[in-house]
């Protein structure tokens, strides 16, 4: 009887301890630039449904995921073949579906490259005004360096993982401070990976489960009092038209309508673009961006999407515009069709992809792609010294992703369970 009890305990005790395993966040970090699938099938397409992408997470992203759970069988129709995916959150505010050999736990002290450049690491005899190097890496390599030592005030005493072998211990050498003091290299430890990660949502005019926390759905009505005080407007009358521009789309209702429209986006934003309203139909599209740490709202942003119609129907995004909510033109981002153009995508014509992608300025058609928009971004605003140059390495991560979420159009793929 004895013996029963003392079975059916350990029986519980197992059972507990793989429950509460099982519920634990594990830290990884992206090893090589990867997708992120939407939690459902949600994508209709030859009479059966596929994941949608959600968007793209570059390497060296930090991702949070359930331990103990095992990865979800799906089916690559473009690889022909099964992969396993796992839900993450990750810290650039995306949360989806990742395939699972393209994360790596977070186990050691290691050093992942980020930044869009090649990094130099220094011999072992290396000191701070004479060096020598040993090798380089950078993020499109997907290595990583183990931090063995980090009590000189200039280096890290680091190991080359990827130079070891059965019969060979991995290479020795330093990598400068400055570049993990600057952000362009990450350090990840069990002990530094922060365990709040931060969430993006686009708000909606409406109520919705996500995120928690809405006390005004109607986050018009804060912007429209912006404005007025700008055009020394109505109210009333701004916010009325704001609501009705999901209604205008590409025919504006009256002259009235118009007039109003070049006061609110050219004397009330500051866009010199709003002025071509009156020679060219335009669709415009203005929302809100959320961003969250843990619970607490860190920046809210407001976004303006300027669409060129043709044929009375949307054709192309040729403007964007990012702000924080305060609306202050120094504190903004604006992005240009032809910059685009001129630097990373074909010229515009029709999709097939279907009445999506005319709303945005280009196609993103896979990890290669991705990382050149998102890189061609990041360059700019590091050599520049607008509001991206001003944040720090990750919220410029995070709003460079929201950017890309808004003016690119993602290429559907095939997958499903």
């Amino acid at each position: 009887m004895k013996k029963s009890i003392l079975l059916i305990f350990l029986a519980l005790l197992a059972f507990s301890c793989g429950s509460v395993l099982a519920g634990t966040n594990q830290a990884a970090f992206v090893k090589s630039g990867a997708f992120l699938l939407s939690r459902e099938a949600t994508v209709f397409r030859d009479d059966r449904f596929y994941h949608d992408i959600v968007g793209y997470i570059p390497v060296g992203t930090v991702v949070y995921y359930e331990a103990g759970r095992p990865p979800k069988d799906m089916f690559n129709y473009d690889r022909s073949q099964y992969e396993g995916y796992v839900w993450v959150n990750s810290d650039i505010g995306l949360a989806g579906l990742l395939r699972a050999d393209l994360k790596r736990d977070i186990l050691d002290d290691i050093l992942v490259p980020v930044a869009n450049r090649r990094f130099v690491i220094q011999t072992s005899s290396s000191t701070k005004y004479d060096t020598h190097k040993l090798s380089e890496f950078s993020r499109s390599d997907g290595v990583f360096l183990t931090v063995i030592d980090d009590s000189d005030p200039d280096f890290f005493i680091v190991d080359l993982p990827w130079t070891a072998s059965l019969d060979r211990a991995p290479d020795r050498g330093k990598l400068f401070k400055r570049f993990v003091e600057d952000g362009q290299v990450r350090r990840l430890s069990p002990e530094t990976v922060q365990t709040e990660y931060p969430r993006v949502y686009e708000k909606k005019r409406n109520t919705s489960a996500e995120p928690p926390v809405d006390a005004d759905p109607d986050y018009l009505r804060d912007i429209s009092e912006k404005i007025a005080e700008r055009i020394d407007d109505s109210a009333d009358a701004v916010h009325l038209f704001l609501k009705n521009l999901e209604q205008i789309r590409c025919i504006l209702s009256s002259d009235a309508d118009l007039d109003l429209g070049v006061k609110i986006f050219g004397a009330g934003l500051g866009l010199n673009f709003a002025l071509s309203l009156k020679e060219k139909d335009r669709f415009w599209d203005l929302g809100k961006r959320v961003y969250y740490k843990g619970d607490r709202i860190y920046k809210e942003f407001v976004t303006l999407k300027a669409i060129a119609c043709k044929d009375n129907s949307p054709y192309r995004m040729e403007h964007f515009m990012l702000s924080e909510a305060s609306l202050n033109p120094n504190r903004r981002v604006l992005v240009w069709a032809d910059d685009i153009d001129r630097n990373l995508a074909p010229a515009w014509g029709p999709s097939a992809q279907g009445s999506e992608s005319t709303k945005t300025m280009f196609p993103i058609t896979g990890i290669g792609s991705y990382e050149r928009a998102f890189s061609f971004l990041e360059t700019q605003s590091e050599n520049g010294s607008g509001y991206l140059a001003e944040l720090t390495p990750a919220d410029r991560r995070i709003l460079i992703n929201i950017i890309l979420s808004e003016i690119a159009y993602f290429t559907k793929p095939q997958i499903r369970p």
